[in-house]
């Protein structure tokens, strides 16, 4: 009986190891196979992030941070545990294994998919300083007329436009559906989020979306937006800030429209000092309403005085390598490729048959 017992485990063993191995190379498959990721991203990811996100919510603080410090303490258990050190390796593998997947089949395989000018048959516009300099006259025109102090709508009603504008995305942009049961969540260690500048993070083992606590009122739609592009399977961090923008103003309500506006702009005042150089840039910048200018120096005051220099610098350096390890054209930039998806897809979004309230 014992030794009958003993061989079965193992054999359960040695299926759950084969199956663990299968799945991970697999997911490293999708890193050179654009067409495999993109199956997962469209047909497999759109049930697993359901499914994950439906176990998770209940809790409305982020599992994911409690998950990995019970892997971590099961990690210490099997290093410690009186059995050769053979056992011990082959228990950590195992662990370590299973946590990889989770990993990547959760959501980060959406890192190798196509990319959205790819999946639309688009090409990026080619465009010269004349052109960036006259699409951020108009876009900082938008912005001023954009700005109130009108009251945003409440969390439900917010949540209910956002997820209704990604529900009518035509399919071709090969989004996820959005569920019911899926709403934003909050971090048991905020204050790590808060010393590094992070607004909002997507936590992969259960799908969940993730916003500061400290985030001001007025970027809180585009946040949201943009994180729950990344829900919907969005990997770059440029498309996730461009769906947050046209998610925010396709609203009904104009502070939500606003802080669209508000998301973006930071992102084309730097394309343009580096295009015009600091007297130039000094000249055109007069040109953003005083309100609007007000709003952006409170977003800048507020996380200086909640930042780590220290934390923050080492933070965006081993996420600038994550994204890079993970062919984020770019790594930390990525954010900030999001004018020339304004600039090249602007028009073509327009014209599909996206409906607002």
């Amino acid at each position: 009986m014992p030794e009958s017992f003993s061989f079965s485990t193992m054999k359960k063993i040695s299926f759950t190891t084969l199956l663990g191995l299968l799945l991970a190379l697999i997911s490293v498959a999708c890193r050179y196979s654009t067409a495999l990721a993109d199956f997962y991203s469209t047909r497999i990811y759109p049930w697993v992030s359901a499914v994950l996100s439906w176990l998770a919510a209940w809790s409305p603080i982020n599992l994911e941070e409690i998950a990995i410090a019970v892997i971590l303490v099961l990690l210490i258990v099997s290093l410690c545990r009186k059995v050769s050190w053979k056992h011990r390796l082959a228990n950590v593998g195992k662990m370590l294994l299973w946590t990889y997947v989770w990993f990547y089949w959760g959501w980060c395989i959406n890192y190798s998919r196509s990319n959205i000018y790819a999946r639309i048959g688009a090409l990026p516009e080619q465009y010269d300083q004349a052109e960036l300099i006259s699409y951020a006259n108009d876009f900082v025109n938008l912005t001023n007329l954009s700005w109130t102090d009108e009251p945003l709508p409440s969390q439900a009603e917010l949540e209910a436009e956002i997820k209704q504008f990604y529900a009518q995305v035509p399919k071709q942009y090969g989004l996820s559906t959005p569920r019911s049961w899926q709403h934003p969540k909050t971090s048991v260690v905020n204050g790590v989020y808060s010393a590094s500048g992070i607004c909002g993070f997507m936590a992969p083992l259960f799908a969940e979306s993730c916003i500061n606590s400290d985030i001001l009122l007025r970027d809180y739609p585009f946040t949201y937006a943009h994180e729950y592009a990344h829900l919907m399977g969005v990997s770059s961090e440029a498309e996730a800030n461009w769906w947050a923008f046209q998610a925010c103003t396709h609203s009904s309500n104009p502070a939500v429209r606003y802080s669209g506006y508000k998301g973006i702009i930071t992102y084309i005042m730097n394309d343009v000092y580096r295009s015009l150089g600091p007297d130039e840039y000094n000249l055109w910048r007069s040109a953003i309403s005083p309100s609007v200018v007000a709003d952006l120096r409170a977003t800048s005051q507020h996380w200086r005085s909640l930042r780590s220099e220290k934390w923050d610098s080492l933070q965006n350096s081993i996420y600038d390598l994550f994204l890079k390890g993970n062919n984020v054209e770019g790594g930390m930039k990525n954010y900030s490729y999001v004018v020339s998806l304004l600039i090249s897809l602007e028009p073509d979004f327009a014209s599909k048959d996206v409906k607002t309230k």
